[in-house]
């Protein structure tokens, strides 16, 4: 059992850390429903679970059955009775995410409306994107967002750092005076700099290049080096992450919030020889899905996992959040070089099970 644990680890070390937390939660689960307890917690005891409270309530399934074959019961637990605690298990993280949901503001019944992960219902859309020669970002529609700790649940973006639960707040506006600014103001009396500067509790502007630093130790740099677009981008330092991903899309709805991906250095996601920029968009809310949808736009076509042609046509539409993982294909790059493409997927589930109510 040691030997295939560390085969494991040694094999998952390569992956964003919400993946081995699913990879790792998931397999402890078979591991229970298989009978073997003992293996399951070793796998619970790795401390990238500690946080996670359906991990938590895992442990204490299998210390039971443990503590009863170890007290001379027997194996009391038969392969249908550990299935039925599985089950009771299921049932209390889908009571928890509920009473986390009405916390949030979000109507219990639109919640059991739908067996979507937790995030599909979010106030805030978020959604994976996976750039060729650019990486992976994390991307949340909206103006205003809640940086705060991972065991929050009232943080739109959660962080496993020295903050508190609910730190900080980004905000974007449209001011009349100041034209369009992101400001960052503090929670009570959390504590926050913007290079050498205390951030007060009236707030202060952010603009590109700013180094913003909460707490203790979670430092990102904050880039809207595009003055045509009102999103931002934030890159965490420190080796920091959130759900897996050390860049975060902050992308404003509408077309002011337009984002374009291409060669140029004022570009906010950049991929050298580019011949065509790939533009982002949020479009106006889908009266059907409730959601919102993204726009993409390419001069040089765009097609759904191949190659595009002149016959292609320039601009798709994604309701969000992407019911799937969905490639996009731009004939953006000179004839010769491989296709430029970007894969957009559901955000990362985790933090959503990571919560603890406030």
């Amino acid at each position: 059992m040691q030997d295939a644990l560390r085969r494991m680890h040694a094999f998952m070390k390569f992956l964003p850390a919400f993946v081995r937390r699913r990879v790792l939660l998931s397999r402890a689960r078979e591991l229970f429903a298989a009978g073997d307890a003992r293996a399951t917690l070793a796998l619970l005891a790795d401390p990238l679970l500690q946080a996670d409270p359906a991990a938590r309530a895992l442990t204490r399934a299998a210390e039971e059955v443990l503590a009863q074959t170890g007290a001379g019961h027997g194996s009391t637990r038969t392969p249908a009775a550990i299935q039925g605690l599985l089950a009771q298990l299921r049932s209390e993280r889908a009571a928890r995410v509920g009473a986390e949901r009405a916390v949030n503001g979000i109507p219990t019944a639109q919640a059991a409306s739908s067996s979507a992960p937790a995030k599909a219902q979010d106030a805030h859309t978020t959604f994976r994107m996976a750039v060729d020669d650019a990486g992976e970002f994390l991307v949340t529609v909206g103006t205003s967002f809640t940086l705060g700790h991972l065991a929050s649940s009232r943080a739109d973006l959660r962080f496993l750092a020295h903050i508190e639960r609910q730190h900080a707040r980004l905000s974007f506006a449209n001011d009349f005076h100041a034209g369009p600014t992101w400001r960052i103001t503090p929670i009570g009396k959390a504590e926050s700099k913007v290079g050498e500067r205390s951030v007060p509790a009236t707030g202060l502007v952010v603009v590109d290049g700013d180094h913003v630093v909460l707490g203790q130790n979670l430092a990102f740099r904050f880039r809207a080096e595009e003055i045509a677009s009102s999103s931002a981008v934030l890159e965490l330092e420190r080796g920091l992450e959130c759900a897996g991903a050390a860049r975060i899309v902050l992308l404003v709805p509408g077309t002011d919030g337009r984002m374009r991906i291409g060669s140029k250095a004022a570009r906010p996601i950049r991929v050298p020889e580019l011949l065509h920029d790939v533009t982002l968009e949020i479009a106006e809310r889908d009266p059907q899905s409730r959601g919102v949808q993204l726009s993409l736009e390419c001069s040089g076509g765009i097609e759904r996992g191949v190659r595009p042609t002149a016959a292609s046509p320039t601009s798709a539409m994604l309701a969000l959040p992407p019911d799937r993982s969905e490639r996009f294909t731009f004939g953006s790059r000179p004839l010769g070089r491989a296709p430029f493409e970007i894969v957009i997927s559901r955000g990362d589930d985790v933090p959503g099970e990571v919560a603890q109510t406030d």
